[in-house]
């Protein structure tokens, strides 16, 4: 078999020298500010799907509980509670 030689691969763009190594800002800055732009919209938008999410976490429990009180205060027609109770007198036996 015989050895053939083999050409060097050409970089990538990604592997192609920095703004730093080359020296040149030409054509980078415009991009780079295209993808911090991107990502702050991004970190934005994830910041408000946060802060719903966190609003309906709260009214869910602020409902839960004025139900309660209501129940509590004798506010609820029927009674919604039963004569047992939640836990078991006793731990179970292993």
């Amino acid at each position: 078999m015989r050895h053939r030689k083999q050409a060097k691969p050409e970089p990538s763009r990604n592997q192609a020298g920095t703004q730093a190594e080359t020296g040149s800002t030409e054509g980078h800055t415009m991009f780079e500010y295209e993808i911090q732009q991107t990502r702050s919209a991004e970190l934005i938008r994830r910041a408000d799907q946060a802060r719903l999410a966190r609003e309906a976490v709260r009214a869910r429990r602020d409902a839960r509980r004025d139900v309660r009180s209501d129940v509590r205060d004798g506010a609820a027609g029927a009674e919604s509670h039963t004569p047992r109770f939640r836990r078991h007198r006793f731990a179970r036996a292993a």
